[in-house]
């Protein structure tokens, strides 16, 4: 009896149903419920800052602080420090006013002097409240407002001295306390 096929066709053959019985192999070894959680929805409401000299900054971040030139116009300008805090909302939930148990509040070090803090811009909601922020002695209080998912607020604060860390406090029902993003 004399087969058709040929010893280089059943090599091919075997080859092919080796990776075919591989990735099948593979597939029913990795799990099957893994669930992956993304990394900012455990943060809830969170925040950054960023400082930058009076001195070194450049125009185009310049125009953000209106108030600037009112504010630094008859003082001198060396120790002024610009600073653009971010409220984030990182989950994928709006976050109600009334889930923030404790507004946020951001304590600047000894021996700053806040010139100025203000309201900046909103990325991705609206500013659903026309409150500016409260200043007192060496803390900021943020108005406590509605945030859509996945969305920001920034304030612009001026300053007048050194500052090395800020004690930010702030705390919502369903994630606690505020956490800083980096």
């Amino acid at each position: 009896m004399d087969l058709p096929i040929s010893f280089q066709n059943v090599g091919g053959i075997a080859v092919f149903l080796f990776i075919i019985g591989l990735l099948v192999w593979m597939h029913f070894r990795r799990p099957q419920s893994v669930m992956v959680e993304p990394k900012g929805a455990a943060l809830g409401l969170a925040y950054e800052w960023s400082l930058t000299p009076l001195n070194k900054a450049k125009n185009d971040f310049l125009a953000r602080f209106q108030e600037l030139e009112r504010v630094v116009a008859e003082q001198r300008a060396d120790d002024v420090h610009l600073i653009r805090f971010g409220l984030f909302n990182m989950t994928e939930k709006i976050i109600e006013r009334e889930q923030i148990t404790h507004p946020v509040e951001i304590t600047f070090p000894e021996g700053t002097t806040i010139l100025s803090a203000l309201y900046g811009e909103a990325l991705k909601t609206e500013r659903y409240n026309e409150a500016e922020p409260a200043v007192e002695g060496q803390t900021v209080t943020l108005p406590v407002q509605r945030m859509n998912p996945k969305s920001t607020l920034v304030f612009n604060f001026i300053l007048r001295g050194g500052v090395g860390t800020l004690d930010v406090r702030g705390e919502t029902d369903e994630h606690g306390s505020i956490k800083r993003v980096g």
